[in-house]
């Protein structure tokens, strides 16, 4: 009797091994096609001309409004960064994801589309730029590493046309970041924490653009600083960036 009440045993393990066999093949959920890894974005509107931009983004043939009414000389979003899904494996090339950009209150689109060069974990800035009188993009990867404690990491981007090549530098000179021309940025360098008063400077003339008094360099956070120009007004914003 024994003997049989093990072997019945037995037959019922044998029976749930193979029920779960065949329910494992019977798993037909499909694999996403082409795989998708993280990867984010941070857009800066710096063109005066539209007070009020909307952001579509067009991805794996589905296209969206990510943000609506994102004012001049504001970040979308404005903790940081957005995080978007990239082909997995693409390297940094165009990837499919599609930036375009409209009139918040027409809805006419005011700029090319762009494909965006993103990358699975990587980081990027977008910076919507005054082109001739029309909105333009201008992309600029993000690489930097949290910085230790009792620095800070901070760039300087130029996207004012009043001015080829501007420096960005502090009262007390230990923040030094010079000659970086239109549409392009510095990289992301690590200074000591603390309060300082941030002066942009014309590279050529020596001639004093715009202040930022008492900026507040917070330990182990990254800034990314930027001047535009609100007419023929120089002015600037200042972005945290996770």
């Amino acid at each position: 009797m024994l003997q049989l009440k093990r072997q019945d045993r037995t037959y019922a393990w044998v029976a749930v091994a193979m029920l779960l066999l065949i329910f494992a093949g019977c798993d037909n959920t499909p694999e996403i096609e082409p795989p998708r890894e993280r990867s984010f974005l941070s857009v800066i509107h710096a063109f005066e001309g539209i007070n009020s931009i909307d952001i579509d983004l067009e991805s794996f043939g589905e296209r969206k409004t990510v943000a609506e009414a994102v004012t001049f000389n504001n970040s979308w979003p404005q903790s940081g960064y957005a995080s978007l899904l990239s082909e997995a494996g693409s390297g940094p090339q165009d990837t499919g994801v599609v930036i375009i950009l409209k009139d918040w209150r027409s809805k006419d689109q005011i700029s090319p589309a762009r494909v965006l060069s993103l990358f699975p974990g990587g980081r990027t800035t977008v910076g919507i730029i005054d082109s001739f009188g029309r909105a333009d993009l201008v992309q600029i990867q993000d690489d930097f590493e949290t910085p230790e404690s009792g620095r800070s990491n901070l760039r300087f981007m130029n996207l004012c046309h009043l001015f080829p090549a501007v420096d960005l530098v502090s009262s007390n000179d230990s923040i030094r970041i010079e000659k970086i021309n239109y549409l392009l940025a510095s990289r992301f360098n690590s200074y000591p924490s603390g309060n300082t008063t941030l002066y942009l400077v014309h590279s050529f003339t020596g001639e004093k653009i715009d202040s930022i008094p008492d900026f507040s360099l917070q330990s182990r956070k990254t800034y990314n600083i930027y001047l535009t120009q609100d007419g023929e007004t120089p002015t600037f914003g200042a972005i945290e960036l996770e």
